[in-house]
């Protein structure tokens, strides 16, 4: 921590040393993909692929009233990037910290800065309606707080000189003064937000998991069973190459299931959009179906996931 005089705060040339070498209050970034990702994500998989070299195939031999399965592929995949782009929109607006403004002693003199032009050391001045705005330990002065917000408890919690304030956690009444310890991603609200936030990246439910394996087997083994009946229906049966192009392509599409992974999609979506009206925050799709899995749910002392009523049947 840094050497912080109690009476007249950090100098400016402390100051300016810390936000140097980082140890500033930044505020969490957004951690989800960008648009860019999302779409591409979505847009550049196997499955669609495979469709794509379909597509490909039928627009060279201008044979374009057989494209009838690309409706089932672009509705699929736009499903995908609508819901990734509302959860984007949710856990983009999704803060524990609503503090602009913080005032603060520095050089003996009190003044009213930006919270992100904080650093580690400032000696910040709390009273009633101020929020904590980064991790920090009671100087002087006596305060009540209320950290609901970040621990679920609602009763208020007295801090005296030498207790710890969580950022987060708004004063109820008192006033003190406070150094701050832990500052930008390492406050504790920080590390709550990231971890809310976090992207859960390469995973995939049972039965996610399982399409797609059955999707890449398929894809592998379609291709010299393609060759064989483009062969056989151009050099054997002697049909032009449109036709054995079209011939080959309406017996390979019957055996990829893009009609499941349609169904598949739009469970998922009407169970996130049941999940939505009963206020719940959805990460990913595929969490529905982790959810379902569910024998039994763990909490916390508070007993609450999020709001302080629950039942209790044993």
């Amino acid at each position: 921590m840094s050497d912080t005089d109690t009476i007249k705060g950090l100098t400016q040339e402390q100051v300016d040393k810390l936000t140097a070498d980082g140890l500033f209050n930044e505020t969490v970034k957004s951690q989800s993909k960008s648009v860019c990702q999302i779409v591409a994500g979505n847009v550049f998989t196997y499955f669609n692929l495979i469709f794509a070299i379909f597509a490909c195939l039928l627009i060279l031999v201008r044979s374009y009233i057989n494209m009838t399965f690309l409706p089932i592929i672009v509705i699929n995949t736009l499903i995908g990037i609508i819901q990734e782009l509302r959860t984007k929109r949710v856990l983009d607006r999704l803060t524990l910290l609503n503090a602009p403004k913080t005032k603060v002693i520095r050089d003996g003199k009190e003044s009213e800065v930006d919270s992100q032009t904080l650093v580690k050391g400032d000696l910040c001045r709390f009273k009633s309606g101020n929020q904590i705005c980064a991790d920090a330990v009671v100087e002087k002065g006596s305060l009540r707080v209320n950290e609901a917000l970040i621990t679920g408890e609602a009763d208020e919690v007295v801090k005296n000189p030498g207790d710890i304030l969580y950022s987060g956690s708004f004063v109820v009444s008192g006033k003190g003064y406070a150094t701050l310890t832990k500052v930008g991603l390492s406050s504790f609200a920080a590390q709550l937000m990231l971890e809310a936030k976090a992207s859960r990246k390469n995973t995939q439910t049972e039965m996610m998991r399982s399409l797609d394996r059955l999707v890449r087997i398929i894809g592998i083994a379609i291709i010299p069973i393609g060759i064989l009946l483009f062969l056989q229906q151009h050099f054997v049966i002697g049909s032009t190459i449109q036709e054995s192009v079209v011939s080959m392509i309406a017996s390979l599409v019957g055996m990829i299931p893009e009609g499941l992974y349609l169904l598949a999609s739009i469970a998922l979506v009407v169970s996130v959009m049941r999940l939505g009206r009963k206020k719940v925050l959805v990460h990913e799709m595929a969490c529905v179906e982790t959810l379902a899995r569910v024998n039994v749910l763990c909490v916390d002392k508070t007993g609450t996931i999020t709001e302080n009523k629950m039942s209790v049947r044993e």
